[in-house]
């Protein structure tokens, strides 16, 4: 991923500078004091290339603490842009690591559905490793997620597309011919002919 930038500001303890990783075991806790984490993720911003052609950049950024939840904002960076937000939530772990939870229960990404939610929560989990490591997001890391996560929800989200293909079909014709009928009369009018 060379076209991924990373811009850090911000107090970042030169210990993660010097190692690969910050702790960040899967349960999202990293050998960092708490300090020194919401220092980190408040002012971070991370970039990736979202499809591969170097063109579509994404941007997650830090925007604020409130007590001990970031505001994490989320721009698509397409042509006509889509700006959503999250949180990651710390919680000091001892005296010298910090583990960080994603949580987008409170966006409003896709209408609160599950699916998206978790989506969303991929992706600020994978800005908090990549800004507590002191890495890049990975990608693939986060398709890879999003694809076991989609064939999770796949039963829910074609039930849901066909309800909503329907509910179209339904409002299509009605606008078309002022109601549904089911009178034979009517359906020939309208071509269909009787046996």
């Amino acid at each position: 991923m060379t076209s991924v930038s990373l811009l850090r500001t911000g107090s970042v303890s030169a210990a993660c500078f010097l190692v690969v990783a910050c702790g960040g075991g899967a349960d999202g806790t990293y050998d960092v004091p708490m300090a020194d984490a919401k220092a980190r993720l408040g002012s971070s911003v991370q970039r990736y290339n979202e499809s591969g052609d170097g063109e579509t950049m994404r941007t997650v950024r830090g925007a604020g603490w409130q007590g001990d939840r970031l505001r994490v904002v989320i721009n698509s960076g397409h042509s006509d842009p889509i700006t959503y937000s999250c949180a990651a939530v710390a919680q000091s772990v001892g005296e010298t690591s910090t583990m960080i939870t994603p949580d987008c229960s409170e966006s409003v990404m896709g209408g609160g559905k599950a699916v998206y939610r978790e989506l969303a929560e991929i992706e600020v989990r994978e800005f908090v490793h990549a800004t507590m490591t002191g890495g890049e997001m990975d990608v693939r890391k986060m398709r890879a997620a999003g694809g076991a996560l989609a064939t999770k929800h796949m039963p829910q989200m074609q039930g849901e597309a066909m309800a909503a293909n329907m509910e179209e079909v339904e409002r299509t014709y009605q606008d078309e011919q002022g109601g549904w009928t089911t009178s034979e009369d009517q359906l020939e009018d309208d071509g269909w002919g009787t046996n």
